[in-house]
């Protein structure tokens, strides 16, 4: 395999990961969860995990500098905690799938911004899988927009999700140069459960686990951290290590895609022909976008590796 797709197969796996989301989703809500009650069960629930596995590795907390710091945490608070957040905020008022589109437009935000640092060079075969992707991105939705009512502040928050989303793939970029993946995962978690902690009381979501379905609860929140959290959030960081933010972010547009085929297999729900063509659409523009400057992405992964192995 040539070193330049190491990126982009992490963020592939890793949409593939966070798509069955909407499978143990479907079955909490089942069981009277809100998608707020979900986004604190997989905060709190990783966040246990990854103390457990710094208190095993004492040289895991280590930091550099104070403002290495203030830098993890603010991409935790920004990607863990306000992206889910106002992604919450947006659905109260508007379909889910519009809310998902909306925040999956990070990548205008993040390629705008990486070309003002000089950290991409935005070619027209970029625009052009970018329009790919969104527009299989939005067919993959299965949503009709011209019988939607829309309401302004849903796309708001919509857009507010969008915009953390590409705060925390910038912010993680030039850490990813000094710490790994799951350092930066660790301290971005951890600081959005401190959010979490303060929006709403943990206790209410414990004594909500502790009064439903233990035996169809608990293998749920399981998978929810480690395969629909854990995982993915791990591998998207490393694709942003690997192939930078915008490209990771773009080819993670494929979520939505394989979030309907996994509900189409274990919920019963039907995969239009609509869909179909929208998966078809986002991975032609993934190829699209991995068919440009190739030779460049071997030397910026190159000096990665050169960095990792001097550190």
């Amino acid at each position: 395999m040539k070193i330049f797709s190491i990126g982009t197969l992490f963020a592939i796996i890793a949409a593939f990961f966070w798509g069955t989301l909407s499978v143990f989703a479907k079955q909490l809500k089942l069981e009277g969860f809100t998608a707020a009650d979900l986004s604190q069960l997989r905060i709190y629930g990783v966040a246990i995990v990854l103390m457990i596995f710094a208190f095993f590795r004492r040289d895991f907390i280590n930091i550099f500098s104070k403002k290495d710091i203030f830098f993890i945490l603010s991409a935790g608070f920004l990607g863990q905690a306000l992206n889910t957040y106002f992604y919450f905020l947006s659905v109260q008022t508007i379909p889910a799938g519009i809310a998902v589109l909306l925040e999956y437009l990070a990548p205008v935000f993040i390629g705008i911004i990486a070309l003002f640092l000089g950290w991409e060079k935005l070619s027209k075969k970029m625009f052009l899988s970018f329009a790919f992707i969104l527009t299989g991105l939005f067919l993959s939705i299965g949503y009709n927009i011209g019988f939607i009512e829309i309401h302004t502040k849903g796309i708001v928050f919509g857009l507010l999700s969008a915009i953390s989303l590409a705060g925390y793939a910038l912010l993680s970029k030039p850490l990813l140069l000094i710490y790994s993946p799951l350092k930066i995962l660790s301290f971005g978690i951890w600081a959005a459960s401190i959010f979490w902690l303060c929006i709403k009381n943990p206790i209410l979501i414990l004594t909500k686990v502790a009064h439903s379905n233990l035996l169809l609860i608990i293998p749920s929140v399981f998978f929810i951290i480690f395969l629909s959290t854990l995982l993915p959030f791990w591998l998207y960081l490393s694709a942003i290590k690997y192939i930078g933010p915008t490209r990771a972010t773009m080819i993670a547009c494929l979520e939505p895609f394989f979030s309907s085929v996994m509900c189409a297999i274990f919920c019963d729900e039907i995969l239009t022909f609509q869909q179909y063509i929208g998966g078809i659409i986002v991975l032609l523009g993934i190829i699209l976008l991995e068919s440009r400057n190739l030779t460049r992405n071997k030397e910026d992964i190159k000096l990665i590796l050169k960095k990792e192995n001097k550190i």
